[in-house]
């Protein structure tokens, strides 16, 4: 056994330039659409934005691939990110509602949740149109027309309900390599027959204007070296997912 610990001592040593190499190298990408007359009609400053209660959930990547959720992560994500997004648009001059979260005892055919449901369900739609691609029948697949999708005049009232102008919504899925899938990946690359992929991180947003319905902004967010795990680098993952944001 102590011969093998040192074998893969010595691997990870010769390896470890190859894969910071590989790390430096991987994809970080934003992917940004708005409505035609978005940066033109709007500005944010001085308006204000409720945000829905963002989803996000951390996981660990397993040596197998498996992605295990880590709920101590995910507390200190949720934390960390709210508290940055509160801090990127308060600085820039938005207005803040409290965040939008619907108590826990709105049965589910309540008016808000069904909305929320919606807003999501568009979000959804948007992301697997634009981003991957899926046709629909009104819409090919053309990704760079601008937006023109709307949740209709219903969500007038949660500006009634919040006082806000703007419904801004966050989805964030993070992931991270344990030890054992970091191993596999440099056995991976020592023995030049898989190169895996490690944990990255994926976001999307959407501002809805809740005068009209209309979703006026998108952006879809992708990060091989973001880290939420503590509040730098969920102030780093709040910058890359606002961006476009005409503040």
């Amino acid at each position: 056994m102590p011969s093998i610990h040192r074998t893969l001592r010595c691997l990870l040593r010769l390896l470890l330039p190859v894969a910071l190499a590989l790390t430096l190298a991987a994809c970080k990408s934003t992917h940004v659409r708005t409505t035609t007359d978005f940066k033109q009609r709007v500005d944010l400053a001085g308006k204000t934005i409720v945000m829905a209660e963002p989803s996000i959930q951390l996981y660990e990547m397993q040596a197998s691939g498996m992605l295990e959720p880590k709920a101590d992560w995910t507390r200190l994500a949720r934390q960390h990110f709210v508290a940055a997004v509160d801090g990127f648009l308060t600085r820039r001059g938005a207005r803040l509602a409290p965040t939008l979260r619907p108590a826990a005892e709105l049965p589910a055919d309540h008016r808000l949740r069904q909305l929320l449901a919606l807003n999501w369900a568009v979000m959804g739609t948007i992301y697997t149109h634009s981003y991957l691609h899926v046709p629909l029948p009104t819409r090919g697949t053309a990704r760079r027309k601008p937006l023109s999708w709307t949740l209709g005049p219903g969500v007038r009232e949660i500006a009634e309900r919040t006082g806000a102008d703007y419904m801004l919504t966050l989805q964030i899925t993070d992931s991270y390599s344990s030890k054992g899938r970091v191993a596999m990946m440099l056995l991976g690359v020592a023995l030049q027959v898989a190169l895996l992929t490690g944990g990255q991180q994926g976001g999307i947003a959407t501002l809805v204007d809740l005068k009209t319905g209309d979703v006026v902004w998108f952006n879809v967010m992708t990060d091989q070296m973001g880290d939420m795990r503590d509040a730098e680098g969920a102030a780093a993952t709040a910058r890359r997912l606002l961006k476009g944001l005409p503040l």
